[in-house]
């Protein structure tokens, strides 16, 4: 689906700087964002707006191309996708590679994320 792989990169591209609060939208809110359960709007921006301050600079790229299973509900898919990611603050930098697993609904003309999963391999760990 061009579109769904689309939404995918502008999401990968939505992490870098400058993005402000676009992020968010990317959620649904509220969504189950965490293992443990439910999280609002208010705590994605709350969290996000702590680890923009963390990380002030940061880069991110989609590595290959997302795997898309169409679930038996027409709009629903599971992406699978990975991005490499480099994070900096004045102190040090990170890097490696982040594994992703999404649900991803149709939403009008658009998307939205349901559910997300990452499973980080930085480099050194």
């Amino acid at each position: 689906n061009g579109s769904l792989a689309r939404f995918i990169a502008d999401f990968v591209r939505a992490g870098e700087i400058g993005s402000g609060e676009d992020q968010t939208d990317y959620y649904a809110s509220p969504c189950d964002y965490f293992e443990n359960g439910q999280c609002t709007r208010e705590s994605i921006l709350r969290e996000l707006l702590d680890y923009n301050h963390k990380w002030p600079s940061r880069q991110y790229q989609l590595l290959g191309t997302p795997l898309v299973n169409v679930t038996n509900q027409g709009d629903q898919y599971d992406v699978a996708f990975k991005i490499s990611f480099t994070l900096h603050n004045r102190a040090k930098a990170v890097s490696g590679v982040c594994y992703f697993r999404a649900q991803v609904v149709r939403h009008q003309d658009s998307f939205l994320i349901t559910t997300i999963r990452e499973k980080f391999a930085a480099d050194g760990s």
